[in-house]
């Protein structure tokens, strides 16, 4: 896959004349070398074990192969995310979850961009000879590149072990600017990389997410060595996705859900999973009942990825099970309540003379009729009595009366919302966007617990840190 449009109007923008002029610039440290490699001209055979066999931060099981037999789009027509429910399955693993944790998947950058990548570095006719990797002796942390074969291919470096769409750092750029030959691209690299050109390093390099292939595309004389770039690039990271099931109804599988992230550019996990997924998939245009259908007619097929088990800071249900539950949750992030709803109705059904406490369950999407995920498993939930009380909010329909998001809805109810949080000692959980839903939601409350309390705002800010240093205000959001 190309990159969109939007990536050349980023590279145009990199190499835009700033107003520092000709002052000297405060420049970071250049970084060590730290790697030898050497290429010979021989073929290799791939590793077997997913970057060296290391562990990855947060994760609470190795690696290993998921199997994925059923997948289905969640949302229908245009004007909404493409969204996927698939089912990885994990029978033969001796490992446990509950309701809130999340699975992590390694995805593998696209063969398209590695190749595009090492044509910037000159190296495209030797991706897949052999290569070995050395770390210098006199290198103190050599755990940083543990997750690098010693004895590998290129091919297989770039496409398993390293981030090359991860935005570049400034000692990345430092050392780019020594290895241009045109004297305004260095200056222009200086710049970005330097104290006096922070300004210039927001705007162009972390706003737009500019690319490491963006920087070597919109400055072609930069010719760096091969070694320089592996260094500094990121390891590649396993992309954590709730859990969508409970234990108790489907122990040897877990469920998830992803939103297909298309602009400016197609997701890194989420779009390579759309790719391999798409031979159990059917149309986005099709309703779900009708893809189901044709699943089952089609030969029994299964995609393999490598996952992982993941901590998720606590995001589970209380042991204490009397205690009332807020669940806010638009979008996608209404994953992990559905493992919570699944969970307390298979409680419900083997504990008996059990105080359940309440759970309320705000939601929001677009439209009711296009991107509506879990509606039939929300009702059903509803008529069991294991959720007490539903707010649904549609952000697209003209009929929403005001109500346009979950934040919304919490003030529509404001009154009993904040009497159940403070006096009943309801928990909060909150999931999804953290840059604005989140963000929004936690200004709502604390707003309306100093107008229905009569307390001034820091006050009430104050009740709500408390809550959240206590755990009883969760959050499992991203960026």
């Amino acid at each position: 896959m190309e990159f969109t449009y939007d990536r050349v109007k980023y590279r145009e923008l990199l190499r835009t004349k700033s107003n520092l002029g000709d002052i000297q610039l405060t420049l970071p440290r250049v970084p060590p070398s730290v790697l030898d490699i050497d290429i010979r001209d021989e073929e290799i055979t791939p590793p077997t074990d997913v970057q060296n066999g290391c562990s990855f931060p947060l994760c609470t099981s190795s690696v290993f192969e998921g199997q994925i037999s059923e997948a289905n789009y969640m949302t229908l027509g245009d004007d909404v995310k493409k969204v996927i429910s698939c089912y990885i399955h994990v029978k033969d693993l001796d490992v446990s979850f509950k309701p809130g944790d999340a699975i992590a998947i390694l995805p593998c950058n696209l063969d398209t961009e590695v190749e595009k990548f090492a044509v910037y570095l000159k190296v495209k006719d030797v991706l897949n000879k052999k290569c070995s990797i050395n770390i210098q002796t006199s290198v103190k942390k050599k755990s940083n590149f543990q997750h690098i074969p010693t004895i590998t291919s290129l091919n297989y470096v770039l496409k398993y072990c390293v981030d090359i769409r991860s935005v570049p750092k400034k000692a990345m750029l430092l050392i780019l600017s020594e290895c241009a030959s045109d004297s305004f691209e260095k200056r222009c690299l200086q710049e970005l990389c330097s104290r006096e050109g922070s300004a210039l390093y927001n705007t162009h390099i972390l706003e737009p997410g500019a690319t490491i292939q963006d920087v070597l595309a919109s400055f072609p004389s930069c010719q760096p060595p091969l070694g320089r770039i592996l260094e500094l690039l990121p390891r590649l990271l396993p992309r954590p996705y709730s859990i969508a099931s409970s234990p108790l109804i489907s122990p040897h599988s877990v469920r998830i859900v992803l939103s297909v992230v298309e602009q400016p550019v197609k997701g890194l996990c989420s779009g390579w999973l759309h790719d391999v997924l798409a031979p159990l998939l059917g149309t986005c245009k099709e309703p779900l009942e009708k893809q189901m259908g044709e699943l089952s007619l089609k030969p029994k097929q299964t995609v393999l990825v490598p996952v992982s088990f993941r901590r998720t800071h606590n995001f589970n249900l209380p042991d204490d099970l009397s205690v009332p539950l807020i669940l806010i949750g638009p979008g996608t992030g209404i994953a992990p309540f559905i493992g919570f709803l699944q969970h307390r109705s298979a409680q419900k059904k083997t504990l008996h003379n059990v105080s359940f406490g309440e759970i309320w369950l705000f939601y929001g999407c677009r439209y009711s009729d296009r991107d509506f995920l879990f509606r039939s498993d929300i009702y059903k939930f509803m008529e069991e009595g294991i959720l007490s009380r539903f707010f649904i909010s549609f952000s697209r329909e003209t009929t929403n009366n005001g109500v346009k998001y979950v934040q919304d809805n919490i003030k529509k109810h404001a009154q009993i919302f904040i009497q159940k949080i403070l006096e009943e000692r309801a928990m909060i959980y909150v999931c999804g966007d953290g840059k604005n839903m989140a963000t929004d939601v936690w200004k709502t409350i604390v707003h309306l617990i100093s107008s229905e309390k009569g307390i001034p705002e820091e006050e009430a800010l104050s009740l709500l840190l408390n809550m959240q240093e206590k755990g009883t205000y969760k959050q499992d959001i991203w960026l």
